[in-house]
C-alpha cells in the first residue's frame, strides 16, 4: 500500500494545485498554499475516510484464525467491550491498544492508517486510469475539486502581452529549453522575482512556483514509481526526497545557468547567487558539506524559478504533463538511482551505527544559533563533533556530516 500512498500523494497534490490555481487567480501563493494544506492535509483524508466508511475495509494486521469469530459464534474466551466507541479517545491513551479486538468486534485504528489508505487509493486509481480515473475517484470521496478546461483558456487569454519587449531574455531561455512558448509572457512571469513585483511590473513567479512545485512533484515521482518497481516503499521516500527538492532544482539552475535570466530588482540576490554558484564550480567542495552546512545550500529562489518554468509550461501547454516531462527529463538528468542514492548526513550515520551496534549520542543546546552535540563510543576510539545552524536539523546534519569523515578516515 505504501507505494501507492506515495503515488497518491503526489497525484492529489498535483490536482488540488491546478484546480486552486485556476478556479482563484486573485489568491497569492501564501493563500494558494494555505488552501492546498487544508484539502490534503491528514486531518481531511481521514474525514473522506470515515465519512466512506473505508476504515471497515482496512486490514491492518496479519489474519489470525484463533481471533476469527464465524458470524453467530460466541468465543470461548470473550474479551469484555471497554472501548467506550462512543466517545473520543486519542492514541496517546494508554489503555488504546491499536489492533486490539473485544467481543464486540471493535478495534482500535491510528487516524493516519486511514488517510494514508486515502491517498493509496487515489494512488491505484491513477496507475489503473490515469489522472481521469483518479479525478473520478476524488469526486466519489467528496474531494470537489476539477480542472476545467474553459478556465485554463481563460487564464492563457489574460496573460500580458506587455511583457514582450524582453524579446532576448525569452529567446536564449527557450534555446535552453528547448522550448518556444506559444504564450511568450507566461515564461518572463515566471522569471520575475517578487522584488520587482513590489517596484515597477506588478506580477512574480510565485503563483507559477505554487503549481510548478506539485508538477515536478508528481513527474518524478510517478517516475521513480514505474522505472524502479522492485524498490520497497522505503526506498521510493528516499528517491523521492533526494530528487524532489530545493538543492537539486538549485543545481539544475546552475548547471543550466537559468540563474543569470532571473528578473529582480534586490540588492543582495546577485551576491548570494554568485556564492552558490562558486562553491558548486569549485572542485575543492565536498558534495558531504552541501547536504549538510544550511550556508552552502542554494538560495531558495533558484529552486523556486525552476518550479515556476514548469509552472509556465503547464499552462502553456494546457495541462500536458507528458510534454513538459519531456523537456524536463533531461533537464533533470542524472535523475537519482537506488544505486546513486545518497542520504542525508544524520540520517546516514544514525542508519550506521544501529547497523554495527553502536550507540548515537545527541545533545541539543538553543542559543544565537543551535549547537548539536553527537558523540559514538567505538571499541578503542571516543568520537565526538559539535555543529551549528539555524535549527537543530541543520546543527545535527552538520555535526554529523563531519562524524562520518572521521569514521572514513579510520576505515569504518
Amino acid at each position: 500500500m505504501e507505494r501507492l500512498e506515495l503515488l497518491g500523494d503526489s497525484v492529489l497534490k498535483y490536482v488540488v494545485s491546478c484546480h486552486l490555481f485556476l478556479k482563484f487567480p486573485n489568491m497569492d501563493e501564501g493563500q494558494l498554499t494555505s488552501s492546498r494544506v487544508d484539502i490534503i492535509c491528514n486531518a481531511a483524508l481521514y474525514g473522506f475516510g470515515i465519512e466512506h466508511k473505508i476504515q471497515g475495509y482496512i486490514r491492518d494486521a496479519a489474519f489470525d484464525p484463533r481471533r476469527w469469530l464465524a458470524p453467530g459464534q460466541l468465543s470461548i474466551h470473550p474479551v469484555p467491550c471497554n472501548c467506550r466507541v462512543n466517545s473520543e479517545v486519542v492514541t496517546e491513551d494508554i489503555n488504546v491498544k491499536v489492533g486490539q479486538l473485544c467481543d464486540k468486534g471493535h478495534r482500535w485504528m491510528c487516524s493516519k492508517t486511514i488517510s494514508d489508505c486515502v491517498e493509496a487509493i487515489i494512488g491505484a486509481y491513477y496507475v489503473e486510469g490515469g489522472l481521469r480515473a483518479a479525478m473520478a475517484v476524488l469526486k466519489w470521496l467528496g474531494i470537489n475539486v476539477e480542472v476545467e478546461e474553459e478556465l485554463i483558456g481563460q487564464f492563457l487569454s489574460a496573460s500580458v502581452q506587455t511583457y514582450l519587449p524582453k524579446n532576448d531574455v525569452i529567446e536564449k531561455v527557450e534555446a535552453k529549453l528547448g522550448y518556444a512558448f506559444l504564450m511568450k509572457g507566461l515564461l518572463l512571469e515566471a522569471l520575475t522575482h517578487p522584488s520587482l513585483q513590489e517596484s515597477a511590473e506588478g506580477y512574480s513567479y510565485e503563483r507559477l512556483e505554487f503549481l510548478g512545485d506539485a508538477v515536478l512533484d508528481i513527474l518524478l515521482t510517478q517516475h521513480l514509481f514505474y522505472s524502479h518497481k522492485d524498490t520497497d516503499e522505503g526506498e521510493l521516500t528516499d528517491l523521492r526526497s533526494a530528487s524532489v527538492n530545493n538543492e537539486n532544482f538549485a543545481q539544475l539552475a546552475v548547471k543550466h545557468k537559468l540563474y543569470q535570466f532571473l528578473q529582480h530588482s534586490s540588492g543582495k540576490l546577485p551576491e548570494n547567487i554568485t556564492e552558490y554558484v562558486d562553491s558548486l564550480e569549485n572542485p575543492s567542495t565536498d558534495k558531504l558539506n552541501l547536504l549538510s552546512d544550511a550556508a552552502l545550500r542554494g538560495p531558495k529562489v533558484l529552486g523556486d524559478v525552476v518550479e515556476s518554468i514548469a509552472g509556465a509550461i503547464l499552462i502553456d501547454r494546457k495541462l500536458d504533463l507528458e510534454v513538459v516531462w519531456g523537456i524536463f527529463k533531461p533537464l533533470l538528468s542524472p535523475i537519482v538511482t537506488p544505486e546513486k542514492l545518497e542520504l542525508p548526513p544524520f540520517r546516514e550515520l544514525l542508519e550506521w551505527c544501529n547497523k554495527s551496534g553502536y550507540f548515537l549520542g545527541i545533545k541539543c543546546t538553543d542559543g544565537d544559533k543551535i549547537e548539536a552535540t553527537l558523540d559514538v563510543q567505538l571499541k578503542e576510539t571516543f568520537l565526538v563533533r559539535q555543529g551549528c545552524g539555524k535549527s537543530k536539523k541543520d546543527a545535527k546534519a552538520h555535526a554529523a556530516s563531519m562524524l562520518l569523515k572521521d569514521l572514513r578516515t579510520k576505515d569504518f
